[in-house]
């Protein structure tokens, strides 16, 4: 409990408003929201220069990543090409080497192979039927 000194009314709050600013009346209250007001404006400057400076950031990277990729891509095409020209360049030669042998090679291991397979499933029929 509050104790006021002798010759002042007593106050049913104490003098707890006198000593929180009540004093001021409204002009108190209107410069607390003025400074809120305030704080809220600084608050949503700092935000949207945050937003303004991310977004340049992550533009500025989003470039930087799709000139890697077109980069990346472009190397890959050109290894391809040139595995692809590499290993051509190598049958040719083998042909030319071999002199029509591996061709006709081919066609026998081919038709070897049809041959096997027909009587491996000729066999397998006849076992089970």
């Amino acid at each position: 409990m509050a104790l006021e000194p002798v010759g002042h009314a007593v106050h049913p709050s104490g003098g707890l408003l006198h000593q929180a600013g009540g004093h001021r009346g409204a002009f108190g209250a209107l410069g607390h929201l003025a400074e809120l007001v305030g704080q809220a404006v600084q608050a949503l400057g700092r935000t949207v220069l945050l937003v303004a400076g991310l977004t340049g950031h992550v533009a500025g990277h989003l470039v930087q990543q799709a000139l890697d990729l077109a980069l990346g891509l472009l190397r890959d095409v050109l290894c391809l090409l040139h595995g692809g020209l590499r290993n051509l360049a190598g049958t040719v030669l083998d042909i030319l080497s071999d002199r029509g042998g591996l061709l006709l090679g081919s066609v026998r291991s081919a038709a070897r192979g049809v041959l096997v397979e027909r009587s491996f499933t000729h066999v397998f029929f006849s076992l089970s039927g």
